[in-house]
This record gives C-alpha cells, structure tokens and sequence, in this order.
C-alpha cells in the first residue's frame, strides 16, 4: 500500500494542532497550549517513527479534536447561554472546591488566567468515563468496552502519559490501574442499564447564586404517579472512600439532588452514590464482603468452592480462576457485583451543602476585594500539589527556594505575572 508522503502528512496534522488552539481560545477547555505544544512534538516525533506508533498518536489526537469540537456545544442549554450572555456568574462545585483547597490556586486560574498543566489522572479518569459513556449512548457494543479501553489505553502511554510510583514500593499506581480496569471492563458484572441519561445537566440557584454542574449517570428506576425516581451515580477510578470520608465526598452529588429536584418537581433523587471502577462486591452464601480487584478474584474462594462443590469439580473451579468467571448456575453460592457505594441523603445534609455554597460564595467575594490569597499547607499536602496541581510548575509556593525573603506570596505572584506580561508584548 503506497503510504501519504511525509510533507503531507506534516502538513495535514500542523492543520489538527491549529484548530485544537482555536477550540482552547473559544471554549476555554482546561487542555492549554502548553500541553498542546507538548503533544506536537511527541506527535511529529513519532511520524518517522513505526507506523503503529503514528497510527495511535494519530488516533489519540483524532479523539481529542472530537471532543473540543463537541463538548461545549452539546452541554449548554439555552438557558446557559442566556445568563452568560447577560454576564450572570455561573458557579460550579468544583470552583468552590478549589476555593477551600487552595485559594492560590483559584486565583492563577480563574482570575489571573494562568496556563495550567492536565494531571495524568484526568486523562485516565476520562478515559474510563467517556468509554462508559459511549456504551450507554449506544456507539460502541458492550462487547466492545475492553477493546477501547486497551487501545486508548496504549495511546496515552504512548504520548508518555503515566501515573506517578506507589510511594509504598509494590505494585506502582499505573500498574494497578491497569489491572482493575481492564478487569472491570472485561467482566462489568453489574452490566449497565440503558433506561439512564448522561452528562445531564443541572443549573439553578441556591439562595442569590446560580449553580451549574453536570451529572455522570442518571438512572431511571421507575415511573409511579406521573414522578420518576431516580439514582444520581459518579464514576470513579479512585481508591473507595473511607466511612470518615463519605460525608464530604457526597456534597457535589448532594447538591445536584437539590438542582435537579428544585428544576424539574417531577424527579426524585432516591440515591446519590458511585460506582468505584476499581473494586468489586463479592458475596458468598449471603455474606457480603468488599474487595479489591484482584487478578484472580475468586482464589481466596478456592477451598470454599471445593469444599462445596465436590472435589470432582476442582477442574471446573481452576477454570473459573484463570477465566474470572462464575457460571449462573453457581453465582448463588459465590456473586461478584460491581462496586456500587451509595450514601442515603438527610435533611441535615441538604442543609449544610446549601450553609457551604452560601458561605463560600461570600468568601470567595471578600477576599477578591482585599486580594489577600491564602494556599495550601505544601508541606502537608506535597503529593497533590506535585502530581494534581495544574500550576505545579508555575506556583511559587511549591519551590521554597525560589521565595526571596521579606516577599509575600501575593507579591511574588504579582511579580510573576508582571514578568510574563511583560514578556508577551
């Protein structure tokens, strides 16, 4: 087959990176031009390399214009525009999460409008959520889940994308991904139902504020009265939160119960919850008990099943073993389910998310008046802000040394700024 000559192809893919920019200029995406620049030069690197290596770079990029070029326009409703068109602010869950973690941080990217990198677990975490998506909108077969995975997978990779090492020595973080991933994707027990809506999205107002979000996963579970009662569920690739942590880490879904429920009187939120990609429910003989995903999933079973089953059926069981797999027949006595957690809402709750939104916004007003800008405790918190952080090369808190004495932070910044733009003219 005659291959397109290089200078074409030069050419045709310098063309892709003009239009990603553009959509970064109109849609204001977080991928920034730094990363995009990044991307260009892996990617031209790679186009007198082996062809499989331009084919997935390829493919990636593919992807990645699609989703500039889709995703803006898919997600605002009329009534989106018309408040951004009379200049109305729109509040997000994040913004205001972002504001109570680091108020730094909050100002380099939403006042300041600094250039920030993409953490590597965005790209794996939307990875794993736009292949759920794309099953439940019907363009790609459940079949076809693992195939994805592992392709886009293999992209990411390719353009050097990597989680950091397990601080602990074992099994590194992007080792474990992969494990529980493609095993999830392989055998997604708790096959997902189609009666849902995704990407939904949700906007009205707590007290004066008005609050924009948009739902993972709406499940519909079942119309009676004229009312449809719903479960709203997050994905997540993150390890599963603690008991301690439930509260805290169900406010975001909490809150879009109450959007939801306040715009549309005909729903009702029965649960919020997530689905944690990375885990499975294992029940034996009625007793629950949560595990990680393993390789082999079944073998702490193994002498159960036996002992149940018959050793005549020994060759059977080490089937299951290698395959991952329970027959129907069987799962009565030994069922892996995905790992549904859900937190049941009080009204207590629904209180304090509306305290947090009202209290927040007021913060966040005040201090943008005095602009004096606290950050986060770096040396508690050095893992998030070295690998999270999309300002991790550009705060000056993160390198101590660089801080000259008697300067605050805030006139460091300014001096940050002053220089970029400075050099931009």
């Amino acid at each position: 087959m005659e291959q397109t000559p290089q200078v074409e192809l030069i050419k045709k893919h310098k063309q892709w990176f003009k239009d990603l920019s553009k959509y970064l200029d109109e849609f204001n995406f977080g991928i920034l031009k730094d990363d995009i620049t990044k991307l260009e030069q892996i990617y031209m690197g790679g186009l007198v390399k082996s062809g499989y290596y331009t084919e997935t770079v390829q493919g990636y990029l593919l992807t990645l214009k699609g989703q500039f070029e889709l995703g803006v326009n898919n997600k605002q409703s009329d009534k989106v525009k018309e408040l951004r068109a009379n200049k109305v602010k729109l509040w997000s869950f994040s913004e205001l999460e972002q504001w109570n973690g680091c108020q730094l941080s909050y100002k380099l990217q939403r006042i300041d409008r600094v250039p920030q990198l993409h953490s590597s677990y965005s790209f794996y975490g939307s990875l794993a959520h736009d292949i759920q998506e794309s099953y439940v909108l019907g363009n790609i077969e459940y079949k076809d889940m693992l195939k994805q995975f592992k392709t886009r997978l293999e992209r990411l990779k390719t353009l050097g994308v990597l989680l950091p090492k397990d601080r602990k020595g074992g099994l590194t973080i992007q080792e474990n991904y992969e494990k529980c991933l493609k095993d999830y994707f392989r055998h997604n027990y708790t096959e997902i139902s189609k009666d849902v809506r995704v990407e939904v999205e949700v906007l009205n107002q707590i007290g004066e504020h008005w609050i924009l979000g948009y739902i993972d996963y709406l499940k519909i579970n079942r119309k009676e009265n004229g009312k449809f009662y719903v479960d709203i569920i997050d994905f997540k690739t993150s390890t599963i939160f603690t008991k301690d942590e439930m509260k805290d880490k169900a406010r975001q879904l909490i809150l879009y119960k109450i959007l939801l429920e306040k715009s549309f009187p005909n729903i009702i939120v029965e649960r919020v919850g997530w689905d944690f990609m990375k885990y499975v429910n294992v029940y034996y003989n009625s007793k629950s008990s949560k595990k990680s995903r393993k390789d082999n999933y079944i073998e702490p079973y193994y002498d159960k099943l036996i002992e149940e089953l018959g050793e005549d059926k020994e060759k059977e069981i080490q089937k299951w073993i290698r395959t991952k797999t329970i027959p129907k027949e069987y799962q009565y006595l030994l069922n892996v389910q995905n790992c549904y957690v859900y937190y049941f809402v009080t009204q207590e709750d629904i209180d304090d998310i509306t305290t947090y939104v009202e209290n927040t916004t007021k913060d966040i007003q005040a201090t943008i008046e005095s602009g004096e800008f606290s950050n986060r405790d770096y040396a508690n918190e050095q893992f998030f802000c070295d690998n999270l952080c999309g300002f991790r090369e550009k705060c000056p808190v993160i390198n101590q040394s660089n801080i000259p004495q008697g300067k605050s932070i805030n006139n460091i910044l300014q001096d940050i700024l002053k220089k970029r733009k400075d050099k931009a003219i």
